[in-house]
């Protein structure tokens, strides 16, 4: 018995199966030094190239194969070794050949709050690979998983991530009578969908599914990690700007505090309700990174209509009018102290409000807009600004009366004339478009934006630029490299 061991210590990753069977055959008696070679610390962490390292992992696969519960209690601490994907792989197997006597410990273990969310998980894992191979426990073992998913055992985002394995691992069991519980997880909001989702969950039941199939959206959907209560949860967003500024100062190895990434829209968690405190989860982040490999491939085979300015990941530098490039979060912040220390200067909030506008900060903005005119009540960018809003939410009233003022104020707005001439060029077409012939259904018909004031500034350079606080160059340089991450220069990839 003894050097059957100590060859199973030398036999490598993949041991012949004539000396594993040689060890089983001596049935109990192989039992204690099996669990002693499973348990061997020196073992576990032997050098990863050495024969030795496997030897833990095979002793554990005997001690299954021979289903003798003395192995229960001492293999158990071997689920806190989270970060051994071997061991992920091999202790649920071995529980699940030693069957009913692991049912107890287990489920004590998928309680335990001060054991890591995975570990736990594998308990959940193990329990049910007994209940599948050993018929005469299912209904233990899927009340011990079900009663995991009570409301009361859900206290931490934690909780969601290990009600996301065990509702995987009922469905391995297809297990139906616990289809209550599992749609009544997911209508509290206690499931990490990440890990599955209801539609998932009924139709591997053989359930009709929780809602009907959603059409496809435009933007994307993103997991974000609430940094006020740690929960993350799904947002859809229309558009994600890249920041190039950022992301090429962070290639250089120099101190980036925001993401080059930037979502320019409220979001509001679910749970607690912070507004725009997340970060980007792993998943959100390779979300994006994938975005940015489908832009490439389709350059390299030929799709027109996907270039970096263009779809819901789009790049972007963010510069202020003087030319400094500026990260749009870092100018909010400036232009808010500066309102702050200089209250009664109208130009600086209507910088500050532009910048809120970019970021989808429209109730800000708004107010910054209306003190803006209170200051400066021949202050045009404002009126333009208030009439798109306006446009927006459909209130035509508000619309027209904003360029209306454009119209009336610019006389005395002191803006060159250029300026005011292209002020006034705007919102006259959009008055006109305003009072057209109206739909059918006899509401009247939206027209199209208001062009942008980066738009204006492009038809009259020069003076116009001046009225512009923030700088929004969506041209990158034809020599500069290509945002796509190809390697080559912009004119020899996406800028043909």
């Amino acid at each position: 018995m003894n050097q059957l061991l100590v060859e199973l210590r030398q036999a490598g990753q993949k041991p012949d199966r004539v000396l594993l069977d040689r060890i089983r055959s001596y049935g109990q008696d192989a039992v204690r030094p099996l669990i002693e070679m499973a348990i061997d610390e020196k073992l576990h962490n032997a050098d990863s190239k050495s024969p030795e390292v496997w030897a833990p992992l095979h002793a554990i696969q005997l001690l299954g194969e021979l289903g003798d519960s003395e192995a229960i209690e001492p293999l158990l601490p071997l689920f806190d070794r989270v970060d051994d994907d071997y061991l992920a792989q091999t202790l649920p197997e071995v529980f699940g050949g030693i069957g009913a006597p692991a049912v107890g410990p287990l489920r004590a273990l998928l309680f335990d709050r001060t054991k890591d969310v995975f570990a736990r998980a594998r308990a959940a894992e193990s329990l049910s690979k007994i209940g599948q191979r050993h018929h005469e426990t299912r209904s233990d073992v899927v009340n011990a998983l079900v009663a995991r998913l009570d409301p009361v055992e859900s206290q931490s985002p934690k909780d969601e991530i290990l009600n996301g394995f065990i509702i995987a691992e009922l469905l391995h069991m297809k297990a139906v009578e616990a289809a209550t519980a599992i749609r009544q997880a997911f209508a509290e909001d206690r499931v990490d969908t990440s890990i599955v989702d209801l539609d998932h969950a009924l139709e591997e039941l053989g359930l009709s599914p929780g809602s009907p199939r959603a059409v496809k959206e435009r933007g994307l959907r993103l997991r974000l990690r609430c940094t006020g209560c740690g929960y993350e949860r799904e947002h859809y967003v229309e558009t994600v700007y890249c920041d190039l500024a950022t992301q090429e100062r962070r290639g250089k190895g120099e101190p980036t505090p925001y993401s080059e990434f930037i979502i320019p829209q409220r979001i509001t968690c679910p749970k607690c309700g912070a507004v725009d405190q997340y970060q980007l989860s792993s998943l959100a982040y390779i979300t994006l990174m994938a975005e940015v490999l489908k832009k490439r491939m389709a350059h390299e085979l030929g799709r027109p209509g996907d270039g970096p300015e263009e779809g819901a990941l789009r790049f972007i530098r963010f510069g202020l009018s003087d030319g400094r490039e500026m990260h749009p979060l870092a100018a909010r912040e400036m232009y808010r102290q500066r309102v702050e220390g200089e209250p009664n200067r109208a130009d600086l909030r209507v910088c500050y409000a532009n910048v809120l506008r970019f970021l989808g900060h429209i109730e800000e903005a708004t107010e910054q807009y209306r003190e803006a005119l209170r200051l400066e009540p021949a202050n045009l960018e404002a009126y333009l600004n208030l009439g798109r809003f306006a446009q927006d939410d459909g209130d035509i009233a508000e619309a027209v009366r904003m360029f209306q003022s454009i119209l009336m104020k610019a006389p005395s707005s002191g803006l060159p004339r250029k300026t005011r001439e292209s002020y006034v060029e705007a919102a006259a077409e959009v008055l006109a478009d305003l009072a057209g012939p109206p739909e059918r259904s006899g509401a009247l018909q939206l027209p199209p934006r208001l062009p942008s004031r980066e738009d204006l500034g492009t038809r009259q350079p020069g003076p116009a630029a001046m009225a512009q606080p923030i700088r929004v160059t969506r041209k990158v340089g034809r020599n500069d490299p290509c945002p796509c991450g190809s390697g080559k220069k912009y004119k020899k990839c996406h800028g043909r």
